[in-house]
């Protein structure tokens, strides 16, 4: 048990399981030494780090490409949850095509365009109908919210956990001199015919996705409250109230009073500059995403046999993954909440409440915010909850699993079970059916540790609980810098919402009063929140952490260098040959204890007064 005043983290002191140790030897040995600490401490831990998988761009990616493994070699074993059977043999039969019939295959293909939501020439209809009706958010994603007590409807609109997937599609099949040979095979392939020519489609997809990525990263701002007449016209479309109603198929129809929340004013911008372009291109953009996309899923073996095109292997195993969780992610993750031991959960859950703890004791203790603004976030951060799932409170529904339980079985062909899964999930109640788009989220690297305002919790996926960012063995100020550092930076990026953020205001006064300490210095306000102060909360408690027993291969480290050099490796991604990570620079540059920890001077990078903020 954790000792009172102490952090929980791990029972022991000692980095000596195998996972740990590895971790540190690689950690260490990958600091590149042509860089200092204090120069450029994310290039320093960063530059020379490489990622474990060709189709990886992150530490974060890795970890999602871990559990994508995980579950394929799952998909062959007696699962802990008897219902999860049918989707981990659905993964199995995506993964191996070698007894499908590659015509009926092309012919099921066909099946999902001549749909309503393909064919609508509203981008909007198209968008709002294949997120919600097919689990394809290819810009963003869509759900409906429970009434609240006084009979108001929400609709929720946050950010697509297929682009990266989607964008990273597009790069690849350019990249690989392949983007002509899919041009002209299209038509025939997907019965759809672009008017536009293959360089206008191009450049408009490449204009519309890396806006809408970026936007994913701003998930510090507040969120946008409006009623759907006050939402932005978008030039290129009919309109939002149209494209609601023909998503949504409920009782009393959408109508323009009907309140909107999207998670933030990024995500607002992105789509109003989307639809600055002329609708037709626009539509025929998205109709290209979307074959790209549909035929790696359909036709996956006559890709894997393009030449050049290495990363379809890997890339197609974790869209298989990725696929059977949109529909069925309920059920596998129950599946994998069961394999967790005790001990590990036991191990999350004190790291939460530690965490907890300590950003309650810091907000107790700033005198940059009023004491009514301190006691409203205080209050927030303590009845924020903990989930392993958003899901987990849905499943304990026996309606729930008895539909889930019956979705269609496995078909000879993968993409006629893919096409049948998606009718059949058209058939439950509005209840289960609008609100699931928002509850099974597929596992990728936004999704391992997030806050979820819709429940009010935390929610670690198990896929998180693995090396880099979980070790059962690991020393405390280890797991400070992985998981630890996740939770809490996600703790405080739910400060942002408020407590009832879908009232239209937010009873925060912390809530404007962070507002103003946030824009200070030259650094970019994205780049450092929340990760700056959710580094100065833990680093402000490593004193809490008693004799630290030195690292094998991190000898000669403190405990306050061990943490932030695993801090800032969680945070390390790559930009085509450039490895960098600018968040964690932005981090460090405001944490006292880091120039203290490594001897950084007054006026170096890493520590120059102009660029300081007073967080908390």
């Amino acid at each position: 048990m954790a000792l009172r005043g102490d952090i929980y983290f791990s029972d022991g002191i000692v980095c000596d399981s195998e996972d740990c140790l590895k971790h540190a030897y690689d950690v260490a040995s990958r600091l590149n030494p042509r860089f200092k600490p204090c120069d450029d401490f994310a290039a320093y831990v960063c530059s020379a780090w490489r990622t474990k998988d060709e189709a990886s761009v992150s530490v974060l990616m890795d970890v999602e490409y871990a559990y994508s493994r995980d579950l394929l070699q799952r998909s062959s074993q007696e699962p802990l949850v008897p219902e999860a059977a049918s989707a981990l043999k659905m993964i199995n039969r995506c993964v191996d095509r070698s007894q499908e019939d590659s015509t009926d295959s092309l012919r099921a293909l066909r099946q999902l365009f001549d749909s309503n939501e393909a064919k609508a020439r509203d981008p909007l209809d198209k968008l709002v109908g294949l997120a919600v009706n097919w689990h394809l958010p290819i810009l963003f994603n869509v759900a409906l919210l429970p009434e609240t007590d006084a009979g108001e409807r929400f609709i929720y609109i946050f950010p697509s956990d297929l682009l990266e997937v989607v964008l990273a599609l597009q790069k690849a099949v350019v990249a690989h001199g392949l983007y002509d040979l899919a041009w002209q095979n299209m038509p025939s392939v997907t019965g759809v015919h672009f008017t536009y020519t293959k360089e206008e489609i191009r450049d408009a997809v490449m204009s519309v996705l890396p806006d809408f990525l970026d936007s994913t990263d701003a998930s510090h701002e507040d969120p946008v409250v409006l009623s759907v007449n006050d939402l932005p016209r978008l030039s290129s479309s009919e309109g939002w109230l149209p494209s609601f109603r023909k998503a949504f198929d409920v009782t009393p129809a959408m109508n323009e009073t009907d309140r909107v929340v999207v998670t933030h004013q990024s995500l607002l911008d992105a789509l109003v500059r989307a639809f600055d372009l002329r609708k037709a291109v626009l539509s025929e953009a998205l109709l290209w995403l979307i074959s790209q996309y549909a035929c790696f899923l359909a036709c996956t073996d006559l890709i894997k046999a393009l030449p050049g095109f290495k990363v379809a292997p890997v890339a197609h195993a974790l869209l298989c993954a990725l696929e059977v969780e949109a529909t069925h992610g309920v059920l596998l993750r129950a599946d994998a909440n069961k394999r967790l031991k005790d001990e590990e959960r036991a191990n999350v859950v004190g790291q939460f409440d530690d965490i907890k703890r300590l950003v309650v004791a810091k907000i107790d203790s700033t005198t940059v915010l009023s004491r009514d603004a301190k006691l409203s976030a205080a209050e927030h951060i303590r009845s924020v909850r903990l989930s392993f799932g958003a899901e987990d409170v849905l499943l304990d529904t026996k309606e729930l699993s008895e539909l889930l339980e019956a979705l269609p079985e496995i078909r000879t062909v993968f993409f006629r079970t893919w096409l049948a899964t998606r009718e059949s999930l058209k058939s439950w109640n509005a209840t289960l059916r609008y609100q699931l788009p928002a509850v099974m989220r597929r596992t990728l690297a936004n999704t391992l540790v997030y806050y979820d305002p819709l429940t009010h919790s935390l929610v670690v996926s198990p896929a998180s609980l693995v090396p880099p960012l979980f070790y059962k063995g690991g020393t405390k100020v280890m797991a400070l810098g992985g998981l630890g550092f996740l939770m809490a930076a996600q703790l405080v990026r739910s400060l942002a919402y408020g407590v009832s953020v879908w009232s239209g205001s937010s009873p925060l006064d912390f809530h404007r009063e962070i507002q103003k300490k946030r824009r200070c210095g030259t650094v970019e306000e994205r780049r450092w929140f929340p990760a700056a102060v959710a580094m100065e909360v833990l680093a402000g408690s490593l004193h809490g952490v008693g004799r630290v027993i030195p690292i094998k291969g991190m000898e000669h480290f403190s405990k306050y260098q061990v943490f932030y050099l695993t801090a800032c490796h969680v945070t390390c991604r790559r930009d085509g040959s450039d490895v960098h990570s600018e968040e964690c620079n932005a981090a460090v540059i405001n944490a006292v204890s880091f120039a203290d920890a490594f001897r950084c001077q007054v006026g170096s990078e890493m520590n120059s007064p102009r660029e300081k903020c007073v967080l908390l």
